[in-house]
């Protein structure tokens, strides 16, 4: 279970939080970040990114959304944040509010440890936004519900919430909230291997969510329609945020933290080994197939059948109930897919609706994409979901699913 360290409620100028205030000329600090904000605004919805944050003392990895000119005097500031900390690899959760009387902004902090540092690796951050609550999840299992109606009416009424942008980004501080400034980290970077948004269709989801998804970025390449990059810097940042810092490369955003003579320098980025789909470590344990389940015989929230299986010809998901035993168990669904746009179906195994792995199925015969996972014994339901449709000028990606079979495996 993930630990709330502590929960804290401080007013506007009393601590050092993710202070994004009057943007200031950018290019005139000796250190550079970068900063990754999209084109589309949204009002409710969810919001993933799985995430290799930056590890150095002062290095602050941001996954947010935040409405902009929130900074500015006079307008209400509406912010949800998780702010991840290069100096103990922990994070916090941040809701910004507007301020009572003299303060522009009410800050509403939780702090929370994870089981290793968020630089050993990726992690999924989720945000959940609604007029009924806002939530934060971290790889699938909820560390914060907020419900007051009155204290983040900002966020929650719908009268008074504002569309918001979605940002990641990799800046540092040089102070006791963000921990001293340790040069010696640099340079540094942060890892995206995705970032998935979600519309808010309360009900209307796959297997009756509360959300659609609505575009998912795996980061082949630098979508400009879809994104922008920032340009400038903010009073607590010892950087300025540049175009040069940020990158895909081998299926991964990169954004860097580096001197001012050194940008445009990426590393290679780390392998997401909780998605790698592979087979129980050392390869010494026997897994006997218990259970296969004809993907026509499974629910389905779209598609078809065919001959030889279930066509998912847009977004959604195919959904069945197992009895798990205790101890690791080998999910393997029978895929293949129809490419469009230079891209292959994505497809992403969820247990109880917790996202538990991901491939993309790159050919069109069928294959065998196989997940170790480890849950709780007892009854619960397997989903296959496909996130990545897209159709235009005759061109369409679909994922065809034969089957999902389920085995109990053993050392």
């Amino acid at each position: 279970m993930l630990s709330m360290l502590r929960r804290s409620f401080w007013q506007s100028g009393l601590t050092l939080g993710l202070l994004l205030l009057t943007p200031l000329t950018a290019l005139a600090k000796p250190w550079k970040g970068g900063e990754l904000i999209t084109r589309q605004t949204f009002e409710f919805g969810a919001f993933e990114a799985r995430i290799l944050a930056a590890r150095g003392s002062g290095m602050i990895t941001p996954f947010f959304l935040w409405k902009n000119n929130s900074e500015v005097r006079g307008v209400p500031w509406q912010e949800q944040d998780f702010e991840i900390f290069g100096a103990n690899g922990a994070y916090q959760t941040q809701i910004m509010t507007p301020g009572d009387g003299e303060a522009h902004r009410t800050e509403h902090v939780i702090y929370h440890s994870l089981p290793t540092p968020a630089w050993e690796r990726y992690y999924t951050y989720r945000i959940e936004w609604t007029p009924q609550y806002i939530a934060f999840y971290l790889d699938g299992e909820l560390v914060r519900k907020e419900t007051d109606v009155q204290e983040y009416a900002q966020h929650l009424n719908p009268n008074l919430a504002e569309p918001a942008q979605l940002r990641v980004s990799l800046w540092a501080g040089d102070n006791p909230w963000s921990s001293a400034f340790d040069a010696s980290a640099v340079p540094a970077a942060t890892f995206v291997n995705w970032i998935q948004v979600y519309s808010y269709t309360p009900g209307r989801g796959p297997n009756g969510s509360d959300f659609t998804p609505q575009w998912r970025d795996d980061f082949d390449r630098l979508d400009g329609n879809r994104w922008w990059t920032a340009n400038w810097t903010f009073d607590v940042a010892i950087n300025d945020y540049i175009a040069q810092n940020i990158t895909t490369r081998d299926g991964k955003l990169v954004i860097a933290f580096t001197a001012e003579n050194a940008t445009g320098q990426f590393p290679a980025p780390p392998e997401d080994a909780a998605f790698s789909n592979l087979p129980p470590e050392g390869g010494s344990s026997t897994c006997s197939v218990n259970t296969t389940y004809a993907a026509r015989n499974m629910r389905a929230s779209t598609g078809a059948a065919t001959s030889d299986g279930w066509n998912l010809w847009s977004n959604g998901t195919l959904s069945t109930d197992h009895s798990f035993k205790t101890g690791e168990n080998l999910i393997s669904v029978t895929a293949r897919g129809q490419a469009a746009a230079g891209q292959w179906p994505h497809l992403t195994l969820l247990v109880d609706n917790r996202p538990l792995g991901e491939a993309t199925v790159d050919g069109s015969t069928y294959e065998s994409y196989d997940f170790v996972v480890s849950v709780p014994p007892g009854a619960h339901q397997v989903s296959v979901r496909f996130d990545n449709d897209y159709y235009q000028n005759g061109e369409d990606r679909n994922l065809y699913v034969a089957d999902v079979s389920v085995a109990a495996c053993s050392d």
